[in-house]
């Protein structure tokens, strides 16, 4: 990592990952690879966000008013079968998958 991608750091969670690649699946519905073995699940959730709505992620509401970031994190990454969680989170409705395959979509006739 070089020293211009040294992620913020987040004073309860550490180091919250760099910008992701958000990419447009159709209408409404945008889909992010990450590797949880690199970065916790609830990091990525918060950057991805962050990244599709050019915010700051240290600006975006916390995650655990939406779910509880360990649970996440241990439901994903601890699984040794496919499993996904969903929940709402900054007006999207996310999917994460223990696959590394986070899904954000905004409701319909709501566009980024």
């Amino acid at each position: 990592m070089t020293q211009e991608n040294i992620p913020a750091e987040d004073s309860v969670a550490g180091p919250l990952p760099t910008a992701l690649d958000v990419e447009p699946c159709d209408d409404g519905r945008y889909r992010v690879e990450c590797d949880f073995a690199l970065d916790d699940p609830s990091h990525a959730v918060v950057a991805a966000i962050g990244s599709l709505t050019q915010t700051d992620p240290l600006e975006l509401d916390p995650l655990y008013q939406a779910i509880d970031p360990d649970a996440l994190n241990q439901m994903v990454s601890a699984t040794r079968e496919e499993c996904h969680v969903s929940f709402q989170y900054a007006d999207f409705d996310v999917t994460v998958d223990s696959t590394g395959v986070i899904i954000c979509e905004q409701p319909a006739g709501e566009n980024v």
